[in-house]
């Protein structure tokens, strides 16, 4: 299931600003390791006023993992409750999914190695919505979403990497959307006045 949604620029005096949107994962905790790190999924830059930027937001979402050499496994799809394990093989070690187990989470990953530490990263129509660095042998990561999604604001930065952390800002707003079919997202404001984020045009299907 997918959510078809368009960012309308309806606000002015917004030159060098980037709207950022992100997801929080609210199962935060790994033992010995810092929060999971905020992706920030989509940046919209230069939409003028009277612009719209289209994206969809897919309900699947997709695992892989990454070393410090920028390599990554292949992606794998994830349904709800799935557990899966960093494993040895002969060629050196594979992302796989774990039998017989479950987890009350969205994704669970655990590091089944006895050496090497790997980071975890979840995938959402295509880019990478969360991840967490170093996870060490023996640990494991979990991962849990809402079905909503967050948007703020940042300077624009010039030259970003393909994946970006994001600090999230007290004014950040969270749209939900489950049932949601399409929307608009109309944002006005700016200058003086602080940026505004709504629904419009709502179709549930």
């Amino acid at each position: 299931m997918d959510t078809r949604l368009n960012l309308v620029n309806a606000g002015v005096g917004l030159e060098g600003t980037e709207i950022v949107l992100y997801q929080k994962n609210y199962l935060r905790q790994i033992e010995g390791h810092d929060p999971s790190i905020n992706i920030a999924w989509r940046q919209i830059r230069n939409c003028n006023y009277g612009w719209h930027h289209p994206f969809i937001y897919s309900y699947d979402i997709e695992v892989a993992i990454s070393d410090d050499y920028g390599n990554y496994s292949p992606r794998i799809p994830v349904k709800n409750g799935q557990v899966f394990e960093i494993r040895p093989i002969a060629s050196g070690r594979c992302l796989a999914l774990a039998p017989r187990q479950k987890t009350s989470a969205q994704v669970k990953v655990i590091n089944k190695l006895s050496r090497g530490s790997y980071t975890v990263n979840i995938f959402r129509s295509g880019s990478v919505i969360a991840r967490q660095t170093s996870v060490s042998p023996h640990q494991s990561v979990v991962f849990d979403f809402n079905p909503s999604i967050w948007i703020g604001t940042q300077k624009a930065i010039e030259n970003i990497s393909y994946i970006t952390p994001y600090i999230p800002q007290e004014n950040d707003i969270e749209i939900p959307l489950m049932g949601i079919k399409s929307a608009d997202i109309i944002m006005s404001g700016g200058v003086s006045n602080p940026l505004v984020f709504a629904l419009a045009n709502i179709n549930s299907g």
